[in-house]
């Protein structure tokens, strides 16, 4: 069955909707962030080429000495010392002026619901899809979108999925911000339903890619792609090398990260006993392409509604817990702050967790 175009003028509509509401949110939100300013120490790979050289002295510690770019030969370095010629590493503390928001577009984080951008009828369920992970990640982006360009940053969003990596332009404070971040947001998830296909997951590869920039980062993902992976040795091997790459990200760069999830992909179901699990729009977490499998002739506008069955649930909560609990130990050994959402939070917590962590980046 091909995708409703009239369903997806339709649906289109609510999510305009939607996003009025999710932007004034936003706004409320980032008015108490905005005007703080942000400052980092300079990494010691860096501090050459940012914050130069200086004449060393000897009442400092050697270890500031960098052996490998010493301007004199070494056994002429008591007298160079002596006479003021050994210049060495200066760290000062400096400004970073980018703030990049990092956003997973694939196809889990469009959960619970793919129908809708399907362009499905699923009746009146503005409150819920208000909670659901599209909207948070509106939410929480455009909070913090608000904050750094009222903080005095640019600004650039780059989003990663279906084997690519899109980098927005850098963007300075101005009333309509937040189109450049819900509307592109909006148009990738409304293709994917056109677009079924198995993908490879990116954030390794953004990870690598984004690394070597300057700047303040916010990586926004639901992280659930090793769960798929984690009976398979092998594969589960190369996510704890995610893990590494982020805590070496994390030691050379101000991170932060945001984790958004609906609550059935992370704890258990309430009810054991119940045959299968439910929600609301029909949609499944236990999948990575709807129905199970790949088919190129089918659309995901006609995807089956069935239910995962109690057992697998509670399988796949297990693996779950095993892998938050390997990416948690790693989140909170290198991340300057770590947000995790999903729609059973409360607006007022999300709102104070979403300060704190602002408040631990910035300084006054």
């Amino acid at each position: 069955m091909a995708p409703d175009s009239s369903g997806q003028t339709r649906n289109r509509e609510i999510v305009r909707r939607i996003n009025k509401r999710l932007l004034r949110r936003a706004v409320l939100l980032s008015r108490r962030m905005q005007g703080q300013r942000f400052r980092s120490a300079v990494q010691a790979q860096e501090a050459m080429e940012v914050a130069g050289l200086k004449v060393y002295d000897p009442c400092q510690p050697t270890h500031l000495i960098d052996f490998s770019r010493l301007n004199v030969h070494p056994k002429h370095l008591a007298g160079a010392m002596a006479n003021d010629e050994l210049l060495v590493k200066r760290f000062e503390r400096v400004v970073e002026n980018e703030f990049v928001i990092l956003i997973d577009m694939s196809r889990s984080m469009r959960y619970p619901l793919r129908r809708l951008y399907g362009g499905e009828l699923l009746g009146e369920l503005d409150s819920e899809i208000e909670w659901a992970k599209p909207s948070l990640i509106k939410l929480v982006a455009g909070t913090f979108m608000n904050a750094a360009a009222g903080s005095g940053f640019r600004v650039r969003v780059v989003m990663f999925g279906q084997d690519r990596i899109d980098e927005g332009r850098a963007l300075r404070r101005r009333p309509d911000l937040m189109g450049d971040l819900l509307e592109p947001i909006d148009a990738r998830f409304f293709a994917l339903a056109r677009e079924p296909v198995i993908e490879t997951p990116m954030l390794p590869a953004v990870i690598e890619r984004v690394a070597k920039w300057k700047g303040v980062f916010l990586l926004i993902s639901d992280f659930v792609d090793p769960v798929f992976d984690w009976e398979d040795r092998g594969k589960r091997a190369g996510w704890f090398k995610v893990l590494d790459l982020m805590k070496d990200w994390g030691a050379r760069r101000p991170l932060l990260v945001a984790r958004i999830n609906q609550d059935v992909e992370l704890r258990p179901p309430p009810d054991p006993s119940a045959a299968q699990l439910r929600n609301p729009f029909e949609d499944r977490c236990d999948v990575q392409i709807e129905g199970g499998k790949y088919d190129k002739d089918s659309s995901e506008a006609g995807f089956e509604g069935k239910r995962e069955s109690m057992v697998r649930a509670i399988e796949r909560c297990r693996k779950q817990r095993e892998w938050t609990a390997a990416l948690s130990r790693v989140l909170r050994s290198c991340c300057r702050g770590v947000l995790a959402v999903d729609n059973a939070v409360d607006e007022r917590r999300l709102s104070r967790e979403i300060h704190h962590m602002w408040s631990r980046l910035t300084e006054r």
